[in-house]
């Protein structure tokens, strides 16, 4: 199941280099993941509340990984978003990253996402090694705790750099569904 993933990933993105179905992002510009060491993806939804309170945390891990060669990028789901509102929500967020867009969620199909926000880690043969929620803060939609206690995406991250197996490759996100 896991290879055919990557496969289809791979299929995705090779399709997207050599067609008008280029993943570009909100500048306009043509956005290829597969040059980069390592990526983290950020699914977001600009009115999705979790989408707009992980983009602080998103920043922090960012800081924190740069220096080993990890892109940290966001994805918006489908073309519900005018350029007005994917502004303000980068500027309202300070989201300082590619933000690609998927309007016809191609890459979000490719590596089933189901909520904004949903964290991925992906290696550089675009093989997902990690998939689920940044920590253990929000437990259910509409129900978080004080503060998170495991960091589920920072220990993945921690374990790529160091060579190491990722422990918890999996968790369930909580978000906004992404209507396909």
């Amino acid at each position: 199941m896991k290879n055919s993933l990557v496969f289809v990933l791979m299929l995705f993105i090779g399709a997207c280099s050599s067609n008008k179905n280029e993943m570009k992002t909100l500048s306009g510009q043509t956005f290829n993941p597969k040059q980069n060491k390592a990526n983290v993806v950020m699914t977001i939804a600009p009115d999705c509340p979790l989408s707009q309170q992980y983009c602080k945390n998103f920043s922090a891990l960012a800081n924190k990984f740069e220096r080993d060669g990890i892109v940290f990028w966001g994805v918006v789901p489908g073309n519900y978003y005018s350029q007005v509102e994917l502004n303000h929500f980068v500027d309202s967020f300070q989201f300082n990253f590619p933000l690609v867009l998927d309007p016809e969620f191609e890459f979000l199909k490719a590596i089933r996402a189901k909520v904004t926000p949903e964290f991925f880690l992906l290696d550089d043969n675009l093989k997902i090694l990690y998939r689920g929620k940044m920590d253990d803060w929000a437990i259910a939609f509409a129900q978080k705790k004080v503060q998170p206690h495991y960091f589920y995406l920072e220990n993945a991250l921690q374990d790529f750099v160091n060579h190491q197996p990722i422990q918890t490759p999996e968790t369930e996100a909580v978000g906004c569904v992404i209507e396909y």
